[in-house]
């Protein structure tokens, strides 16, 4: 009997651990609302999918830009502090924010800069505005992984340019929302197959 109990409990938590962070995937190519164009203002178009992205100037709130200019992998669209002009001018944010509307683990994303291995520095933040990392990167103009999966419990991330004319991008950002799983049709299965063993065999030892 003790076997039957722990065969239907052990199906039972295989199908929990069946059930995987829901984790997001952001190309900067397409949207929820369609293909995103060179040159497309990037605001709310993944506030569905919990992320939102800003740029500053100043202090100030100004549009930041998907783009395709710099040609390297990996291929398609990225994120950028850049102005579609591409020109040496301040138009350059100096602050780009992505903002998650919850928390997030497993952060990552492709980075790269235009102009030397100076650093960007990247600030992470939980709910209560507090800094809960920081890292710096620099890559003159290769495109490398920033895995943030050190960190967890994330709100929003900032990344500061270190002067006027720095450009910089951002590609194929990765998330996980805390708390939230997906069941798989396999694992809704087994917890059913489980919850079902677990029901008859409580009234067999009432019989």
């Amino acid at each position: 009997m003790v076997s039957r109990w722990m065969a239907a409990l052990g199906l039972v938590a295989l199908a929990t651990v069946a059930s995987a962070p829901a984790s997001t995937v952001i190309t900067f190519d397409d949207s929820p609302v369609g293909p995103l164009a060179v040159g497309t203002v990037l605001t709310n178009q993944y506030a569905n999918l919990g992320v939102v992205f800003t740029g500053f100037e100043n202090g100030v709130e100004m549009p930041t830009y998907v783009d395709s200019f710099w040609e390297m992998p990996p291929a398609g669209n990225y994120w950028t502090n850049d102005n579609t002009t591409r020109m040496m001018t301040n138009d350059r944010r100096d602050m780009i924010e992505i903002r998650f509307l919850g928390p997030v683990d497993n952060v990552g994303f492709g980075y790269m800069n235009t102009f030397s291995i100076t650093p960007v520095t990247v600030n992470l933040y939980d709910s209560s505005d507090s800094l809960i990392g920081s890292r710096s990167i620099g890559t003159n103009r290769l495109w490398v992984p920033l895995d943030l999966s050190s960190y967890s419990n994330i709100a929003y991330i900032q990344m500061l340019q270190p002067f006027d004319h720095f450009a910089f991008a951002v590609d194929n950002l990765r998330f996980d929302y805390r708390g939230v799983t997906v069941p798989a049709p396999a694992a809704l299965a087994l917890a059913a197959l489980g919850t079902g063993l677990v029901v008859r065999l409580r009234r067999t030892k009432t019989l």
